[in-house]
């Protein structure tokens, strides 16, 4: 994993932290995308250079990266994904605010919008689905 992050919203709401200093965050109310066709490779290639102010791997992997530079161009001209795992951290069951998925393709290109997120080291970018009444 090198991008960890928590949700909850009751702790979130309390503004605690993780060990490290990380905000808890609250769920993410809207429908999104957390790569671009544009930010996938550039976080790529960020993960070829040494961890930077926000990865969560830095204090293990120190100046070391996690992808070997010399395999990045083999990697990006072939295929590759970024993968999401998400669980459940308590060992009660979520009841409110569960996770949703939708097929991408059911989401039609017009109703998709890119922005920006500003990182203390970097500019990451992620889809977010506009509400319209076809949903």
């Amino acid at each position: 994993a090198f991008d960890h992050n928590v949700r909850s919203k009751a702790l979130s709401d309390a503004k605690r932290k993780l060990e490290g200093g990380s905000a808890v965050q609250g769920p993410a109310f809207v429908v999104h995308g957390d790569y671009t066709r544009t930010s996938a490779p550039r976080r790529l290639r960020d993960l070829a250079t040494p961890p930077k102010v926000n990865d969560t791997l830095r204090k293990l992997l120190g100046e070391q990266p996690l992808i070997d530079p010399a395999r990045l161009d083999a990697l990006l001209a072939g295929r590759w994904a970024f993968m999401n795992v998400w669980r459940n951290i308590k060992a009660t069951p979520v009841q409110e605010l569960p996770l949703g998925l939708c097929q991408g393709d059911s989401v039609p290109l017009e109703d998709i919008v890119t922005f920006e997120i500003h990182y203390a080291d970097r500019i990451g970018e992620n889809y977010f689905a506009v509400h319209t009444e076809g949903h």
